[in-house]
């Protein structure tokens, strides 16, 4: 109650704008955006050591966004976008694998 009273208050006399956050399409299409992303990373980058990098980077630059955003006034989600990424890597990386050990087994 203490947070939101002091948000009150800040909106009241300093003119700060409320943390707004997104409607459920918003952010759901935002956490499938960066699942798309890092799935697109690992059809990209095919070696581990760069996939490994440009994850990190992109988790860099989403923690940035989210702190923009933040600082605008808007509250969107961090950490179910960096599951999604890192969640989406890990599948493609495995169905990958699998169908090149199809491949070579035939």
């Amino acid at each position: 109650q203490a947070q939101m009273v002091s948000q009150l208050l800040s909106a009241a006399i300093d003119g700060r704008s409320l943390i707004r956050s997104w409607n459920l399409a918003q952010d759901t299409l935002w956490i499938w955006g960066w699942a798309i992303g890092g799935g697109c990373l690992v059809i990209w980058l095919r070696r581990p050591i760069y996939l490994m990098l440009a994850t990190a980077i992109a988790i860099g630059m989403l923690a940035g966004i989210c702190l923009i955003l933040l600082q605008l006034g808007y509250w969107v989600p961090l950490i179910p976008a960096a599951i999604a990424i890192v969640t989406t890597e890990g599948i493609i990386t495995l169905i990958i694998g699998i169908k090149q050990q199809q491949i070579s087994t035939n």
